[in-house]
């Protein structure tokens, strides 16, 4: 499959009444166009094209730098990019990543909260303090949402207001905060619950989540 048809229009062939309007596609604002099928066609069934915008996580280029991601974003024809905030100091930066924006012609559509164990120290060491952080840096750079992940099992205080304080921080910033799925870990074979409440948003008592194939 070439690039350019990976990227470029998702089309389909669905019968008239699966046919929906698609409010916000993930990613960013999208459209949804139905126009009837040709002659040829098949009878009762329409022709849909869904055009979404395609962004490209600046993770996919660690440990290259920032910049480097967002040349290879814009090389590989993504439409914005996710930024995830890291130890590099431009990745918290609102004004170095406006500038990255504007040099690559590039808009920010996500920013991807400091969650992981190699941030442990970025921002602090209070995750609440961290995904309210993250919110305020992506309507900065005009994000219109923040990824974060569950909390850990050792996050016990943490995890017993996630929920509430997901939604507080939303309604606070007008950022959308998107809770991702995560993947089972295992020691010696056996399942351990690293997350709390969760590793499955769909579980939760959340607004947004993000779907993370590579976890599911």
């Amino acid at each position: 499959l070439r690039l350019e048809e990976a990227l470029w229009g998702v089309r389909a062939l669905l019968d008239d009444d699966l046919v929906h309007p698609l409010s916000q596609p993930l990613g960013g604002p999208g459209n949804l166009t139905v126009t009837p099928a040709s002659s040829g066609g098949h009878r009762g069934r329409a022709r849909l094209r869904l055009m979404i915008n395609i962004g490209m996580s600046t993770s996919c280029a660690y440990p290259l730098s920032t910049d480097d991601a967002f040349r290879l974003a814009k090389t590989a024809g993504f439409d914005g990019v996710e930024v995830m905030v890291t130890n590099d100091k431009v990745t918290q930066d609102p004004a170095a990543l406006l500038a990255l924006s504007e040099k690559y012609e590039l808009p920010i559509f996500a920013i991807h909260a400091p969650v992981l164990l190699l941030t442990t120290f970025v921002w602090g060491r209070d995750p609440g303090t961290k995904l309210r952080r993250a919110a305020e840096l992506s309507s900065a750079v005009g994000g219109s949402s923040v990824v974060v992940h569950p909390p850990f099992r050792f996050q016990a205080g943490y995890a017993e207001g996630f929920t509430d304080l997901v939604r507080t921080i939303s309604q606070d910033t007008g950022i959308e905060i998107a809770v991702e799925n995560m993947f089972p870990w295992k020691i010696a074979g056996r399942n351990l619950k690293a997350y709390l409440p969760s590793s499955d948003p769909t579980t939760m008592d959340v607004d947004a989540m993000t779907l993370d194939f590579s976890h599911a």
